[in-house]
């Protein structure tokens, strides 16, 4: 698992940033992983998700823009941009995802994989939901529905409130963080590779692929 991580690390500071937000994200997630930081990996790694998503959809509805001059292709930039981040809401993750889709800049498994990411991983852990991640098919729940209709439920919800209570559940947490790590960073990694951000500045020459790092 070590060598692995070390790996999408490395691969995550390979991916080609030119002056965004995404690079302070990428670094840090790299040295995340590096430490053994895996719940700080994940979660900067699904925020980065995020950010990457809102970035393509925006630079995508650029392209549908018609600016005959570099101040009013800023200027279209900046707009769609803000129209998208939004001043207290913006466009939620579902919603940009499915416009990704519509406009083929994902497939259908790849709009797949982002929705079930973001309401297996994203959510909850972002939002503290320790149990919903410990526990992502509600089975405690229908467990606790059929004790509560038998004969025995007070004893069996005793038993649960016992072994599975928030302060209980740092052991399963860290198991499962441990579980999902390794392929989670994998497919985030993959899926960045395959859709990098468009450059918006002066064309560069990239080095070649023997110079690269």
């Amino acid at each position: 698992m070590a060598s692995k991580l070390r790996l999408i690390a490395k691969a995550l500071l390979e991916l080609r940033v030119d002056g965004r937000a995404s690079r302070l994200y990428l670094n840090e997630i790299a040295d995340a992983i590096n430490n053994g930081m895996l719940l700080a990996a994940i979660e900067l790694s699904t925020t980065l998700l995020e950010i990457w998503v809102r970035d393509l959809l925006v630079i995508r509805k650029l392209t549908q823009r018609e600016c005959k001059t570099k101040a009013q292709l800023h200027l279209a930039l900046n707009q769609i941009d803000r129209e998208t981040e939004g001043l207290t809401r913006g466009e939620m993750f579902p919603s940009m995802c499915r416009q990704l889709a519509d406009l083929e800049v994902i497939d259908s498994k790849e709009l797949e994989w982002l929705e079930a990411t973001y309401k297996r991983v994203r959510t909850p852990f972002h939002h503290g939901v320790s149990g919903r991640i410990v526990d992502p098919g509600g089975e405690a729940n229908e467990i606790v529905g059929r004790a509560q209709e038998s004969a025995r439920g007070a004893e069996i919800l005793l038993a649960m409130i016992f072994g599975s209570a928030p302060h209980r559940r740092a052991d399963s947490l860290e198991t499962e963080i441990y579980s999902i790590a390794p392929a989670l960073l994998a497919e985030i990694t993959n899926f960045l590779a395959a859709h990098p951000i468009p450059r918006m500045g002066p064309a560069r020459s990239r080095p070649s692929r023997s110079t690269s790092r």
